[in-house]
């Protein structure tokens, strides 16, 4: 009977825990705001199964609330590569992330990295029909008329014309724009 207790103890600290229950494990941390245990268990299930787009998805979430913004792109990325199909999610995923960064660098002062960043976020934010199959799966969603607006804030700073971004978030919605 002890040989089967050590056994069953022994598992998961060898690593017999199968992908799907390495996920879970993560999910559960995630949602408990644990997010280095839950890193652990994204990335165990990522290692178990290489093709585990949702895990590499959350994986991603979870390394941008740490502040892990170029592992999280990777990690989004790779889900993209492995579920083509859902690549809208993650394509919207890797713009938020870019998105934050932009909104870090304009705070601090450094508004050409910032424009950088607003460009980066706006060449991969999905479009359309696919903004709003995004949000009603409740995932974040920036609207492309904000993110062209404060790259138009980020331009003038540094005293560069935006007039065009102010046009577009204008063209796209954006009242406040219109009047600029």
């Amino acid at each position: 009977m002890k040989s089967r207790l050590l056994l069953i103890v022994c598992l998961p600290i060898i690593g017999c825990m199968s992908s799907i229950d390495a996920y879970n494990h993560g999910v559960t941390n995630d949602l408990n705001q644990n997010y280095q245990a839950a890193i652990k268990c994204y990335t165990k299930a990522t290692i178990k199964d290489p093709h585990y787009a949702k895990a590499y998805n959350n994986l991603g979430t979870a390394l941008v609330n740490v502040g892990y913004y170029d592992e999280a792109i990777t990690n989004y990325t790779k889900a993209l590569i492995c579920d083509p199909y859902n690549g809208d999610i993650y394509t919207n995923n890797i713009s938020n992330v870019y998105l934050k960064l932009a909104q870090y660098s304009y705070l601090l002062g450094y508004y050409q990295d910032a424009i950088d960043k607003y460009t980066l976020a706006i060449e991969r934010k999905p479009k359309n029909k696919i903004a709003e199959k995004i949000k009603n799966m409740g995932y974040e969603y920036v609207e492309l008329k904000d993110i062209y607006y404060n790259r138009a804030l980020a331009k003038e700073a540094i005293g560069l014309s935006s007039c065009g971004d102010y046009k577009k978030a204008c063209e796209l919605g954006d009242v406040e724009s219109c009047n600029l």
